[in-house]
C-alpha cells in the first residue's frame, strides 16, 4: 500500500542529490534565544555533546519569544514547537525524540550522551530516502526535494505526521550582522529555517512496508541564509503522543 501526498511549498534550492538513511537519528529539539543568558552558559557543552554523537544525533534549534532575535522574526515556527509541547521550562531547553531528557525537566543541561545513547537504541519505525532535483536558473537556488517514508512495523495511529524541516549551520553572527548577539554568542548551528508545512505532512495509520511519500518544493532566501550550510531533517512524530519514531538528516548540502 502506497500514500501519495504531493505539495507545493516554496522551500530552499537543491542539485540532483540522494540521501538513503534508515531513520535512527536521535532528533534533539533545542529550543533557545538570543537574549537568554543562560543559554550561552550552556550552549559549548551542549555543543561538545553533539559534535561527540554527530553520527547518532539530528538538531533542530528553535529560536523563540525574542523580538531582537534575527532567527526568531525570520522564522516563528519554533515558537509554535515549544507551545506544542507544552513546556514550561524556559530557555535553555530540549526535547529528544519528543520527550523531556528527565522525566522532571527539559533543561538543555540534561542532554548528555547517555540519554542520547538510551533513545538511539530504540529500533526506529521508518526509513527515509531524500532526493533532491535542481529546478533553480543560474544563480537561483530552487528545488524539488522528495522524501520516501517507509514503515518497519505496523503503527494504527491515524495522526502521524512527517515533517520535512531547513536548517542552517556555521553562522558567524557578528560577521553576517554586523553586530554582536545580545547574549554573546557568535557560532549558531543547526537553526530552523523552514518547516514544510509547520504542522507537518499527515500520513496516518501505517502497516510494516507501506511507503509514504512526500515531494516540497524551496527557493533559498541567499540574502538571508548561505545554501551551501543547510541541511534537511526529516522525521515521522505521532502527534498524539508527541513521540518521534524517526528522524535522518542529510550529510551535506544538497546544492551542486
Amino acid at each position: 500500500m502506497q500514500k501519495s501526498i504531493l505539495l507545493a511549498i516554496l522551500i530552499i534550492g537543491c542539485s540532483l542529490c540522494s540521501n538513503a538513511q534508515t531513520g535512527n537519528r536521535v532528533l534533539i529539539e533545542q529550543f533557545t534565544e538570543t537574549g537568554c543568558g543562560a543559554c550561552a552558559q550552556n550552549d559549548s557543552a551542549f555543543n561538545a555533546v553533539v559534535n561527540a554523537d554527530s553520527d547518532k544525533v539530528a538538531v533542530i534549534s528553535y529560536h523563540c519569544y525574542y523580538s531582537l532575535d534575527t532567527f526568531f522574526t525570520y522564522n516563528k515556527a519554533g515558537y509554535d514547537r515549544y507551545a506544542f509541547y507544552q513546556m514550561k521550562d524556559g530557555f535553555p531547553s530540549a526535547m529528544v525524540n519528543g520527550k523531556k531528557p528527565t522525566p522532571g525537566s527539559a533543561h538543555l543541561s540534561y542532554v548528555k550522551e547517555p540519554v542520547i545513547n538510551v533513545a538511539y537504541n530504540v529500533a526506529p519505525q521508518f526509513k527515509f530516502n531524500v532526493s533532491c532535483s535542481s529546478t533553480g536558473k543560474k544563480n537561483m537556488h530552487s528545488a524539488s526535494i522528495n522524501v520516501k517514508a517507509t514503515a518497519l512495523k505496523t503503527n494504527p495511529s491515524q495522526n502521524l505526521r512527517l515533517f520535512v524541516v531547513i536548517t542552517e549551520n556555521n553562522i558567524n553572527y557578528e560577521q553576517r550582522y554586523h553586530i554582536k548577539s545580545t547574549n554573546g554568542i557568535n557560532e549558531f548551528n543547526h537553526i530552523m529555517r523552514a518547516m514544510l508545512p509547520d504542522t507537518g505532512n499527515i500520513i496516518g495509520a501505517q502497516t510494516e512496508g507501506q511507503v509514504s511519500k512526500v515531494k516540497v518544493n524551496f527557493t533559498n532566501d541567499d540574502k538571508e541564509i548561505d545554501f551551501k550550510e543547510i541541511r534537511v531533517v526529516v522525521f515521522v512524530q505521532d502527534y498524539d503522543t508527541r513521540e518521534i519514531l524517526g528522524a535522518t538528516v542529510t550529510s551535506d548540502h544538497p546544492f551542486h
